[in-house]
């Protein structure tokens, strides 16, 4: 079901013993990705290559595709995202123009506009 710590366990190759206990645990979860977002698109407009930065809450995936200004479906860059990254799509042999980027995990969906030039 989930981690269980006994007293006094060690913790690497430490002689001292080191007791787990519940602030432990909570400050850990201080440094873990909680929200949903979808950060700066660089460079912006592009030539060939973009990379778009992304925050998944814990125990999410995510997918990531690109649409064209119709609603087309471009390219799939990944449907399987997890926790907080940087993800390059690299748009080499599409025409230029203007392009959506869409990250859907679970109910939220974002979108980025990009803009490439070859």
């Amino acid at each position: 079901s989930g981690l269980e710590f006994e007293s006094n366990m060690t913790i690497g190759n430490s002689m001292l013993p080191y007791e787990m206990n519940d602030s432990i645990l909570l400050g850990l979860t201080d440094v873990l990705p909680t929200s949903y977002s979808l950060d700066n698109a660089y460079p912006n407009p592009f030539n060939n290559v973009v990379n778009l930065e992304y925050t998944l809450p814990i125990n999410q995936t995510a997918s990531l595709k690109v649409y064209d200004m119709t609603g087309k479906l471009v390219d799939t860059i990944s449907g399987n995202l997890q926790g907080e990254g940087t993800v390059s799509w690299n748009a080499s042999g599409v025409q230029s123009g203007v392009y959506m980027m869409q990250l859907e995990s679970g109910n939220q969906v974002s979108l980025k506009k990009v803009i490439l030039m070859q």
